[in-house]
């Protein structure tokens, strides 16, 4: 998930994420939750909220795909489909929050 590289100087790291695949393991409702507290911190009335996630579950819902002619379902445990409309503003949330942790924490990759 992450890789650790050590450049320029002794004391100074590189740490690189690698989100191949991460899409589908991306905790859905965690991040949408992530995604409200951002919303309300910005201030945005309540009514925009709601039609904001009415919106964005209509477009997060559809589970399915076609491939040579036959449909698929995925389990509920798949996160974000890729190609999903929204993809990108779920990703980029879920990566804010996990970098905030991150970098917040005392993980000895940080010291």
């Amino acid at each position: 998930m992450f890789n650790l590289v050590k450049r320029f100087h002794q004391s100074s790291r590189l740490l690189t994420f690698d989100v191949v695949g991460l899409f589908p393991h991306i905790p859905k409702a965690t991040t949408l939750q992530f995604i409200g507290e951002l919303l309300v911190i910005a201030q945005v009335p309540h009514e925009t909220i709601t039609e904001f996630f009415e919106l964005l579950n209509t477009c997060c819902t559809p589970k399915f795909c076609q491939f040579n002619n036959k449909f698929y379902e995925f389990p509920d445990e798949v996160g974000i489909l890729i190609g999903s409309p929204l993809d990108s503003l779920i990703f980029e949330a879920f990566m804010n929050k996990f970098e905030q942790a991150l970098f917040s924490s005392a993980h000895s990759l940080l010291g």
